[in-house]
């Protein structure tokens, strides 16, 4: 019922104001964007529904969905939300209080992260990532890269964080509004008007600074 109520509400919104609607991207044209060598990552944090899972596997979990820039794309299961994340926290606490086994810790979290993505990284020279949920806090330059133990993801192929593969799409310029521009600077912070609103103390032709 909500969901029902959510729609129409947008129907209405994008209908009075369709500037607002955001149109829809499809795969092929976010591939367009992608050269050989390119790797478009999209984590995802969801919970399973549907007639066929079971209540023990509904709990949120991990999902890496992959578009190279020459082939299909790939989805990759991540495992457990709850796993990644504590081994993200632990690793976060870790090195918040310079403990010895912070870069183990975040071996753990790259283990987890990157090593499902071994097979699709190894011919990457650039990737963009999208993070999801906790993956936000990982600092993904400085993870390991999968089946090079001493060097770092950065250190294999240029990385670049997206908030969506849709930002790769070409950008049309915002036509201008108008042609007249208004210009609000130095203001009197400490003239009698800033404090005192009634205050007519003000030189004969000086507009009042707000």
């Amino acid at each position: 019922q909500l969901q029902l109520q959510r729609d129409e509400l947008e129907a209405k919104l994008f209908h009075a104001f369709p500037q607002l609607a955001i149109p829809l991207v499809e795969v092929d044209e976010v591939a367009a964007c992608l050269q050989a060598g390119s790797l478009l990552i999209e984590f995802q944090r969801f919970t399973p529904y549907g007639p066929n899972v079971a209540l023990i596997d509904s709990s949120p979990r991990y999902l890496a969905l992959l578009l190279p820039g020459d082939k299909p794309p790939v989805a990759v299961d991540l495992g457990p939300a709850l796993l990644l994340e504590q081994a993200i926290e632990d690793a976060l606490l870790a090195s918040a209080e310079e403990l010895d086994d912070a870069d183990t810790l975040w071996d753990a979290v790259s283990e987890r992260l990157l090593s499902p993505l071994r097979e699709h990284l190894s011919d990457c020279r650039q990737c963009f990532l999208c993070p999801d949920g906790e993956l936000h806090r990982v600092a993904f330059r400085a993870l390991t890269f999968p089946g090079a133990p001493r060097a770092r993801f950065a250190e294999e192929c240029q990385l670049q964080l997206l908030a969506s593969g849709r930002q790769l799409l070409p950008h049309e310029p915002t036509p201008s509004q108008g042609t007249r521009s208004l210009v609000v600077a130095a203001p009197t912070f400490h003239h009698p008007s800033a404090t005192d609103p009634a205050s007519t103390d003000i030189p004969p032709g000086q507009k009042r600074s707000r």
